[in-house]
């Protein structure tokens, strides 16, 4: 995981740099992550080694890039020596030993009593100023309007994927142009396939399937700088296609069944087992 650049954030969202870095902390304590530069796998270090290697060196990760054992985007390209401004992170692994996923989550809330609304569709956030005061939401069993106040001091979470640009472009008094823009629900996944050196086969184990690494690069496209992430898998091929074939189920069905396949889960089952042969 990577955390925006927080010099982007104040330029195109708004608060200033001190803001964003505050938030980062909250959150990345929470998470209590292990330091990623002592804690990564012998195949890991050896892909941040040849990535430093090169025509186009990646720049390696450094400590003050990092809150919470958690790195932010280096954003500054025009201080790179190359215009591809390549840059290397690395980042607490979720998987253990056996190639399980085992942190992949974290409450940012302290939980004192949890009530659950299921069933139900957010349709609207009612603001004061730069505060959500209430949440409406509409109640798929009555077909009714809910508002749901926001006490003062709290925070509405969004995690709602693409939903929450949705959800922000339709509430009145926010009017940020950057809501919105470059929107994606899962990550693409291009694949390229390399043969990995014999000497290097006996150090891979399950906690490689997903490398916790990642390269970056600055792509010019007409004037304007988009940031390209690189992810690394290792292991089995066969073993590989099966991790990643569910995260097809972001781009090949149409949003109509995927709302299917949440209402009937044997459809994500058949879908992803389809992918799986293919």
């Amino acid at each position: 995981m990577i955390h925006e650049s927080s010099k982007w954030l104040s330029e195109n969202i708004g608060y200033d740099v001190q803001y964003w870095d505050g938030l980062k902390k909250e959150l990345n304590l929470k998470f209590n992550r292990p330091d990623p530069f002592t804690t990564q796998t012998k195949f890991a270090e050896f892909i941040q080694q040849k990535a430093g290697e090169g025509s186009v060196p990646f720049e390696l990760p450094k400590k003050n890039q990092y809150i919470g054992q958690i790195p932010s985007v280096q954003d500054d390209f025009d201080t790179f020596p190359t215009k591809e401004a390549t840059q290397f992170y690395t980042f607490p692994t979720q998987f253990n030993a056996y190639g399980q996923r085992t942190n992949s989550g974290v409450s940012i809330v302290d939980w004192d009593k949890v009530y659950l609304r299921c069933n139900r569709e957010v349709k609207d956030l009612v603001m004061d100023g730069a505060a959500c005061t209430k949440v409406k939401v509409k109640n798929g069993t009555t077909n009714k309007e809910e508002v749901y106040a926001v006490k003062k001091g709290g925070k509405v979470v969004l995690a709602c994927g693409s939903q929450s640009p949705r959800l922000l472009m339709r509430t009145s008094g926010l009017k940020n142009e950057k809501i919105g823009k470059c929107v994606n629900d899962h990550i693409c996944l291009p694949l390229g396939i390399y043969v990995v050196p014999d000497v290097k086969k006996a150090v891979i184990g399950g906690a490689d399937a997903y490398e916790a690494v990642f390269g970056s690069m600055a792509v010019d496209t007409g004037g304007v700088k988009e940031v390209v992430f690189l992810d690394f898998f290792s292991g089995e091929l066969e073993r590989l296609l099966y991790l990643v074939s569910s995260l097809y189920l972001c781009f090949v069905p149409f949003n109509s069944l995927k709302r299917l396949m949440g209402r009937f889960p044997f459809l994500f089952t058949l879908l992803s087992n389809s992918f799986r042969i293919l």
